[in-house]
């Protein structure tokens, strides 16, 4: 296979930290590194093999590009789409800033991959939580300084002042998994705010303002906003997250490679 006749599909955000840590051609060697933002595709530019993921893609947002990727080749080839890592978000309450758990029809492209890992736990397809899991940066031993941290999504503020707070604006996900590792506690509405506190073994308060958050398979304590004082008590922990997301991301790895022709020793990245 040639490294041209593959590329990468996520959303290339570099101001959001978790977005732009998702995609696992920054993990896994695939010999390619070719790169498109799902918001710039078009169907007659991309090759013939497409890794679409991480994120959240299977949402009404994303709907009309996603599409785009299933579309043949300029020259009418079908074309070979993995998903990796992807989720659902199909409902969403920014301004309340929680949702229900989504109980509607799935992504109408669900069934249009030729291999896919879901990052949501507890459907029909294989689970492969984000590939952010495989960053270096959550094998550091850091120090427990604060008892409870704020990370907010940087669209959406969490009113609470008392604690020391970052956000997942930017692109350093060293800094963001730092301030996480700081703190034994993690209030948060972002989504990687509260998968990254959870793989290093912080116990997480989220408030789900979309439904991907119940897709976690290490799920948070859920609640309102406002009611986030009278919730901490119902925080765990979960000591083998990382381990169980990294085995889950290097199985699928091994998935991927059969099905695109490619041998490498998945062993060596963790």
């Amino acid at each position: 296979m040639s490294v041209h006749d593959l590329i990468h599909v996520f959303r290339a955000d570099p101001t959001n930290v978790g977005d732009w840590y998702c995609p696992p051609g920054r993990y896994f060697p695939f010999g390619s590194r070719n790169a498109c933002d799902i918001l710039s595709v078009q169907s007659h530019d991309l090759p013939r093999r497409v890794i679409l993921g991480g994120g959240c893609l299977m949402m009404p947002f994303f709907e009309s590009h996603v599409r785009r990727v299933f579309e043949p080749t300029a020259s009418g080839h079908r074309r070979i789409v993995i998903g990796w890592g992807v989720g659902q978000g199909m409902s969403a309450d920014i301004e309340n800033g929680f949702v229900a758990p989504y109980e509607g029809p799935p992504s109408p492209f669900i069934d249009d991959f030729d291999l896919l890992g879901i990052r949501d736990f507890g459907t029909q397809h294989c689970w492969v939580p984000c590939v952010s899991c495989m960053h270096p940066a959550f094998d550091v031993a850091y120090e427990t300084v604060h008892d409870i941290g704020v990370f907010e999504h940087k669209r959406i503020p969490i009113n609470i002042d008392y604690f020391p707070k970052s956000s997942n604006d930017g692109n350093d996900i060293e800094s963001a998994v730092r301030f996480l590792a700081s703190c034994r506690i993690i209030i948060t509405n972002s989504y990687h705010g509260a998968y990254w506190a959870t793989l290093l073994g912080k116990e997480v308060l989220a408030f789900p303002f979309n439904s991907k958050f119940y897709g976690l398979k290490h799920p948070p304590a859920f609640c309102e906003p406002q009611k986030w004082e009278s919730n901490l008590d119902r925080v765990r922990a979960f000591p083998t997250a990382l381990s169980e997301c990294r085995a889950a991301n290097i199985n699928f790895y091994k998935q991927v490679s059969y099905l695109l022709n490619q041998e490498a020793d998945p062993e060596s990245y963790v």
